[in-house]
């Protein structure tokens, strides 16, 4: 399948459409405070029910480069199960889920989330695994282990907004934004967002 992608620099959140994608930049904004980015132990689950089935965290390795799925909620779990044959993705790595040429070009598109700080903001085709495409938009966010640490992870929330199957042609595009979460406002308190 051939994609159509174009890339971007964003200076802010605004190109954020679906609520549920807005919520969860809420709340990693809210986590964050006053640093760069949240750390990982920031995330608590509890407070982000409504996202738990199309949510997932990824570990990312810089001495090896590889992203590898910690935790993956039910809808993303049902997206590769038909094409790995496995039950679940947690422990698996991005390039042990795609075929090669599919692996080098998703995680071309993560990299300047661990390398740069940045968000990574998708919408458009956001599956196209075998026979299992899909429209919608994601949304990936990064986190250290330390305060201001190092990227060493993401949390990340993909909303479909179409059905699963065969797409047509002008469906085949993906419009990707990369937002430096350094520049995003930081805010030292505000209110936790509850489903």
């Amino acid at each position: 399948m051939i994609v159509e992608e174009s890339r971007f620099e964003g200076r802010d959140l605004s190109v954020v459409q679906h609520r549920d994608l807005r919520r969860l930049a809420d709340y990693w904004l809210i986590k964050r405070c006053d640093r760069i980015m949240p750390t990982r132990a920031d995330i608590d689950p509890t407070d982000i029910p409504w996202a738990l089935s199309r949510l997932y965290l990824v570990d990312y390795d810089p001495a090896s480069g590889r992203f590898r799925y910690r935790v993956a909620g039910s809808e993303v779990e049902a997206m590769y199960t038909d094409f790995t044959g496995r039950h679940s993705v947690r422990g698996m790595h991005l390039d042990e889920l795609l075929v090669p040429s599919e692996a080098a070009m998703v995680i071309n598109r993560w990299k300047p989330l661990p390398v740069r700080g940045a968000i990574i903001h998708m919408q458009g085709l956001i599956y196209s695994l075998s026979n299992r495409a899909a429209v919608g938009e994601r949304l990936l966010l990064p986190l250290a282990e330390t305060d201001n640490g190092p990227v060493t992870g993401l949390i990340g929330l993909t909303v479909r907004t179409g059905a699963i199957g065969a797409i047509d042609k002008a469906d085949r595009r993906i419009r990707i934004t990369y937002i430096e979460a350094r520049h995003l406002p930081t805010t030292a308190e505000g209110p936790q967002p509850k489903a």
